[in-house]
């Protein structure tokens, strides 16, 4: 479904993607890890044409999409759940949910199906969600885009872990039903009962990579190519 190829980028003369590579097939889980400021945020805004691309393809659904702006490629199915969340403040729950909404599986009734917290809240403006609940709404807004292929930057960075229990016991039920999903986060644990392969970025290349038993079998290498 996606296919990433020896992928380069740059802010102005600082190269941040060095040829990364990096495939996520219908209905996986796919991981991407790393330290901070090692290119995996950079990483997903060049598979969205949301920076440009100094080298490498990146291929979606079957179509070669390395040029193509950031609203085409989206449109292809592609949904963000951003770092940052990035919810409308002033609008309420129901109403951002509105906002992003095309015809599909997913419906405003089964996104607070999937978060009843959000179905609780969802007469709240963004301003008055926690963090948790902010990233709830923010997945909430992705899947009512009916995504092929679901991303997550830092899908639980800085949540309670009550919370981080609530986003992963969602991505279990998204990943039974067959989503494609790329995720990144660093909770190696968490990580490797969801997803069916992993990537390992340094320095905007990708320097490990496999399936989740050699995830297991090879955790203290990966801790150490991830830890701070």
């Amino acid at each position: 479904m996606l296919e990433v190829e020896e992928l380069t980028a740059a802010y102005g003369h600082s190269r941040v993607l060095d040829g990364v590579t990096l495939t996520v097939g219908k209905g996986e889980a796919v991981t991407l890890m790393g330290r901070n400021g090692m290119g995996k945020t950079t990483t997903i805004m060049s598979i969205l044409g949301l920076i440009s691309k100094s080298g490498g393809h990146v291929r979606f659904d079957g179509r070669d999409v390395t040029n193509w702006p950031a609203h085409r490629v989206a449109a292809l199915g592609i949904g963000l759940v951003p770092e940052g969340r990035r919810i409308f403040p002033n609008l309420t729950v129901e109403e951002n949910l509105i906002a992003t909404a095309r015809s599909g599986q997913w419906s405003i009734r089964s996104v607070l199906e999937l978060f009843p917290r959000l179905h609780e809240r969802r007469r709240n403006m963004g301003t008055q969600l926690s963090g948790g609940e902010q990233q709830m709404l923010a997945m909430g807004r992705a899947l009512l885009t009916n995504p092929k292929l679901l991303i997550l930057d830092e899908a639980t960075e800085g949540l309670a872990p009550i919370v981080r229990g609530e986003i992963w016991r969602c991505l279990h039920i998204l990943k039974s039903e067959g989503q494609a999903i790329l995720v990144v986060d660093k909770h190696i644990d968490k990580l490797r009962r969801l997803a069916d392969r992993h990537y390992v970025i340094q320095k905007g290349r990708v320097v490990w990579s496999g399936c989740s038993t050699r995830l297991q079998t090879e955790r203290d290498t990966v801790e150490s190519l991830i830890s701070v």
